[in-house]
Parts: C-alpha cells; structure tokens; sequence
C-alpha cells in the first residue's frame, strides 16, 4: 500500500518540478514596459489618445552637460561635432545651440524656448517621432549617455521619454537584485523558524513555484510586465508560504499532514476566497494597471495556491512534537489558550478607538501623487528640477483652440494668448505659433509679425526648425503650458486661470496632453482605495458571517482587519508617504492577507482538535509575519518611490495586523462570551498563573 501510494506522490513531486523549471525558462527573458500613461485612467488615456491624433506630439528628450566653472576650451566645437553624429541617427531631430541662434537675437526670448546657452553649460533638444518611440528613447538616451564627449562634465537629462526609459530600467533592478534579495531574506528566516532543511526546503519550493507559475501567467496573458504586474508573483509567493506554514504547524501537532488538512480545510480554504476577493475588488478601479493586478492576481492565486498545496500534501512530512505525542486531543483547551483571552477586551477597545480616530483625522492629509518625475530618488529630483528650471520645464498643459475660432476669429484668439500670457506670469511660460512668429519677428525685423500675419508671418515661421513647425501648425491653434512638476491643488489653480481667460473671450477651447490627463486621473486613486477596500470588508465579512453564523464573532473579524489598515494610513502619513498607483493596492492587499491570520486564530480558538492552540496555530501565525514582515521590509533599499513605499507600508500595515490578530482578537472572542472554552478556563485559572 505505502509503494502504491508513494507512486502519485513521487509522479506529482516530479510533475511541479518540471512545471517550475519550464515556468522559469518561459519567463527568462520577459520584459517589463512601463511608460508615464501606466497612471491614467481609462478615461482619460482616451482622451490623451484623442488629443494625440489630432496634434503632433513627438517625445522631447533634454539633455544638458555642466561644468562647475566656465566651458572648457574646444568645448562648444566638440559639442557641436557630436550633436551632428547624433542627428544623423533616423527619426529624431536633435534642436543645439546653432538651430535656435537665428532666435537667440531676440531681445525677449520666450523662456518656454530651451536656453541651450550658458555660462558654465551647454544642453540640446531631441525630439523624438516614429513608429517606436520606445526604443528610439532608448537607443538616444544610451548614446548620450556612452558619448565622452556629452560626459565631460556633469550629464543631466529629462523629458518624458527620459522618465519612461529610468521606468524600465528600475523595473529591471527590481528583477534582479530585490526579488533574489528578498527570496533570500524570506527563506532565511523560514529556516530560523522551522530549524530543519528539509523542512524548510519542502515549504519554499511551492512558494518559489508559485512565483515563477505567476511569471508564466504575465507572460502568456499580457506578453509584459509592468510596475504593477510584478508585484503580483512576490504576493502569490509569500501567501502559498503562509498556508505552508499553517499546515506544517498543525501537521507537527495532530501527528500527520492528512490529519492537518483535515482540520485546516475550512479555514484554509476561507483564506484563499477572501483573498481573492480582496484582490478581486481591485478590479473595478478606473485605471487600467490596477485592474490587471487585480484580474492576474486573483486567477494565479487560486492555480497557485492549489499546486501549492498538493505539493505540500505529497512532499511534506513533518515530525511530530514531542509535547503533540504525549498530548491526548481531550486536552485541547490548554493554559496558552487561557492566556491568549486573559485581560478582557477593555484595553485593546480603547487602543482600536484611538487608532480608527487618529486614522480619520490623518487621511485626508495624504498626499495623492501621479507625477512620474516624483518617483524616483531625490538626487535625481533635483536633477530634474535643475533642468526644466534652466533648460526647459515640463509641458504641464496642453491647450488646443477650436479650430473653427482659429479659422474665423484670430484676434480673439490672440487677446485671450495675450491675456494668458499676463495672468500665468514668468512661473508658467509658453510656446504657441504666436510665441515662435513674434520671436523670430523680433529677432528679424525687430517687431512682432503675428497681429500682422500675411507674408512677413509666414517668412517667419519658415525659418523655424521643422521639429518646431510639426509641432504647432499654422493651421491648429495650439499653446503648450510649461512649468515644474506639482502638486493637484497648486495644478488646479492654473487651470482656473486658464478658464477664466479663454471664456472671458469667449473662445472655445480643449484642455489636455500628457501631464493635464495624469493629474486628472489622481482622483480615481482615491476612489480605487475606498471602493475596493469597502467592498472586500463588506464581502469578507458577510460571507464569514455565513459561515459563522454568529454576528459577534463576524464583528470582531470585520473590526480586528480595519485596524491595521487604519494604522497603514497613520504610517503613510506619519512618515511622508503617498497614495500612488502602487500604494493605493497596499490595503486591499494586506486586508487580504491579514484575513489568512485571523480566519486561523478564530478557528484555532474554536476548535477541539488541536492538542496546543499556542503551537498550532498562534506559532505559525507568528513564524509567517516574523518572516513576511522583513521580506517586504526589503522594499525599503529602493530608490523607486512607489515599489518602495508599497514594500514598506505592507510591511508596517501587516505587523500591526499581526499584533491585533494574535492580542486583540482572542481578547475580544474570549472574554466576550461566557460559554467560550478558553474564557472559562482563564476564570478558573489561579491569578499566578502567567
């Protein structure tokens, strides 16, 4: 019988090996793609994409080279030497010095146009337009940044394209040095826990399984990863762990892993839906990213988590504890029951009252963030916050005329520019074929040509570069608002500016581009938060309530995971945070997992079957957040803002679930109810006792 039933078992072990092998060399080379647009909503990628057919927008790359002093002799030759090899690449036109001499005679420059000149610097314009204007980014940044010549001194670079390309190669760091860190760091401390390696080995290869099974399913299902999408494979890792852990700890006790997944069906498999629909909840969030973490996140774990576990079932064995063999299941109700309820509820009430209340007050004083230029480290902030001070800022606002006012009504057009150009002062420059015409009038004849229009408007205009002309046509009224990266309240300032000016003129117009549709698509990350959150507790908690069948106890659930999420929020706040595109999943993720901890704590306290709730269940409970907690503490080393703060808000938000769950929570249930096992026992129980 054992040779027979060793066969499906050894045929299955063989089967998930194989299964993880091919996952792995499926996904070796599977890249990660992420561009600014990954933050906005549906919505308003399609208003984006509209603007985009109807106005050329080609990327604009700047780049800059600073000395501490003056230029270095033969500095501006070679310089120029080396931006002519550089145009000669296809598809980019590269704006120096020498192309907008012709303007620089002006006496006021606008200062939407580059200034490429200075004392101590010297920067060029590449305007970027084909069919992949990815890889052309790329191909550019990269031969800027091997070129010596460009490396003289200090290299700065920005510019949309510019923040797309470090949006990749962050991801790549993440690949390959957090992700191996933190499986590391993970397994470590398992082995630390369990004090065994093969103990240690059987639970860490479905969680590594399920790991390189979730890669396979990005790759098959959307051909790319991005920012979001890769962190669902660690949370697919981290929770088939988790389960594992759960079932080796009641394994060690009831004396054999069949009987542990007798006892822990219910409760495992309670952990694996209310996951899913906290994940699953993710999904009706207006931003696209979100919700493929939400759809690939809720499919790999339930594929996942079931390899897992028949891994589990066929691979581990166990040993019994010493104390599990002299222990009959008649004394199932031990003194460590007895101390997990002792005390009342009275003190852990007034410690959730006083978190929930503090939560509330802090909330709304959470930043939202959607700016791209704001997620990477803060040397790198600065540099470009130096660049679109000195160089060119960032086009912050796209204003496109109707063209039917353009055609019929030019000089309400040019009074409402005229106005615009007064009322958003020096901190908010602007380019618009105005702007160019009048530049190169005053540069040419010494006037401005654009109230004139005719010839001379037209001889002037043609001197402009061709990159310049593609992208504000004399035929399409359109004014590009420059500017440094801020925040939704100072943003929403200029565009009440802009409003009152063109209707002032009654002069219809479309406000959009890249920057005005990111900015729009902040509020949905507030309403990702509170609707998913809300939906997965209301869910949750009445599927547990029909389960349970007992109102209180489902109160206490419901109130025992809101707790921690609360004490995330007063973490974000109290340490800087915000609430980005990656952050915002933090609470309906950890609400997730926190739900596995307190499904086994309740289940644990109820039940009869376990000789030692204290080595059962609050052990393994334990040993999980002792080696989760650090594992996505990790997070914290990296220098990309929303993958580190999600790390390291997770990381706090399910520490503090982990302190509810295992001395809130049989508190509440235990000193509740009169007739609870573990409450009468604390009431008979000497007060000596500790």
């Amino acid at each position: 019988m054992a040779g027979r039933a060793a066969g499906p078992r050894y045929s299955y072990a063989a089967f998930y090996l194989g299964l993880i092998a091919f996952a792995a060399w499926y996904t070796f080379d599977l890249e990660q793609k992420n561009n600014e647009a990954i933050f906005m909503t549906e919505a308003a990628r399609a208003r984006y994409e509209s603007f985009a057919e109807r106005v050329t927008e080609p990327g604009v790359l700047v780049a800059r080279t600073q000395f501490s002093d003056t230029l270095p002799d033969g500095f501006a030759a070679r310089h120029r030497e080396e931006l002519q090899r550089l145009h000669a690449l296809p598809n980019i036109s590269v704006i120096g010095p020498t192309e907008l001499a012709p303007l620089s005679r002006a006496t006021d420059v606008s200062r939407a146009l580059p200034r490429l000149v200075t004392d101590n610097a010297l920067s060029f314009v590449v305007v970027i337009d084909g069919d992949d204007k990815r890889f052309l980014a790329a191909r550019t940044i990269q031969s800027v940044q091997e070129n010596a010549v460009f490396t003289e001194g200090d290299l700065s670079m920005s510019g949309l394209p510019y923040v797309s390309y470090l949006l990749d190669e962050r991801s790549k760091g993440i690949k390959t040095t957090l992700f191996p860190a933190m499986f590391a760091v993970a397994f470590a401390i398992l082995l630390l826990c369990v004090r065994r390696l093969r103990a240690a080995v059987e639970l860490y290869v479905p969680a590594l399984g399920s790991f390189f099974v979730t890669l396979a399913l990005v790759a098959w299902w959307y051909g790319t990863m991005n920012m979001v999408t890769s962190i669902v494979p660690v949370l697919t890792l981290v929770l088939t762990l988790t389960l594992g852990l759960q079932l080796w700890g009641a394994a060690r006790e009831l004396g054999s892993m069949r009987a542990a997944f007798r006892e822990k069906a219910r409760p495992i498999a309670l952990t694996v839906v209310t996951t899913g629909i906290g994940f699953g909840s993710l999904h009706f969030s207006e931003i696209p990213a979100i919700r493929q973490f939400a759809d690939l996140s809720f499919v790999s774990l339930f594929v996942c988590t079931g390899l897992g576990l028949l891994w589990i079932a066929a691979v581990a064995r166990p040993r019994p504890t010493a104390e599990a063999m002299a222990t009959t299941s008649s004394d199932a109700m031990t003194r460590s029951e007895a101390r997990a309820t002792r005390g009342g509820a009275l003190a852990p009430a007034l410690v959730c009252l006083v978190v929930l209340v503090i939560a509330v007050v802090v909330a709304p004083r959470i930043d939202i963030d959607t700016d791209a230029f704001r997620y990477f480290s803060d040397e790198l902030q600065e540099s470009f916050r130096s660049v679109h001070d000195e160089v060119l800022g960032v086009p912050v606002l796209e204003i496109l005329v109707a063209d039917d006012a353009w055609a019929n009504d030019r000089g309400a057009v040019l009074a409402a520019e005229a106005e615009l150009e007064t009322t958003l002062g020096a901190e908010y420059p602007f380019l618009s074929w105005r702007v160019l015409v009048d530049t190169v009038g005053r540069a040419t004849f010494g006037r401005a040509l654009s109230k004139d229009g005719g010839l001379a408007a037209t001889v002037a205009y043609a001197a402009l570069p061709p990159s310049l002309r593609q992208s504000y046509p004399a035929e399409r009224y359109r004014i590009t608002v420059f500017g440094q990266s801020t925040t939704f309240a100072q943003y929403q300032t200029v565009l009440d500016r802009v409003a009152r000016v063109f209707d002032g003129h009654s002069v219809p117009y479309d406000p959009n581009g890249l920057y005005y549709n990111l900015m729009h698509s902040q509020n949905a990350l507030v309403a990702t938060l509170i609707r998913s959150f809300s939906l997965t507790l209301l869910v949750i908690s009445l599927l547990f309530l029909i389960v349970q069948r007992q109102l209180r106890v489902m109160l206490a659930f419901a109130a025992i995971n809101v707790l921690p999420i609360a004490g995330g929020l007063i973490f974000v706040w109290a340490f800087g945070f915000s609430l980005n595109v990656a952050t915002v999943m933090v609470f309906s993720v950890a609400l997730g997992i926190a739900v596995d901890s307190t499904l086994h704590v309740i289940h644990g306290l109820q039940s009869t079957a376990h000789a030692h709730y204290e080595r059962a269940t609050q052990r393994p409970i334990l040993f999980g957040g002792v080696m989760l907690i650090p594992s996505f503490a990790v997070f914290g080393v990296v220098d990309f803002v929303p993958i580190r703060e999600f790390g390291v808000t997770l990381a706090a938000t399910l520490a503090l679930a982990l302190v509810f769950d295992l001395w809130a929570l049989p508190r509440f249930l235990g000193s509740g109810s009169a007739d609870h096992p573990a409450a009468k026992q604390a009431a008979n129980e000497p007060e000596a006792v500790a």
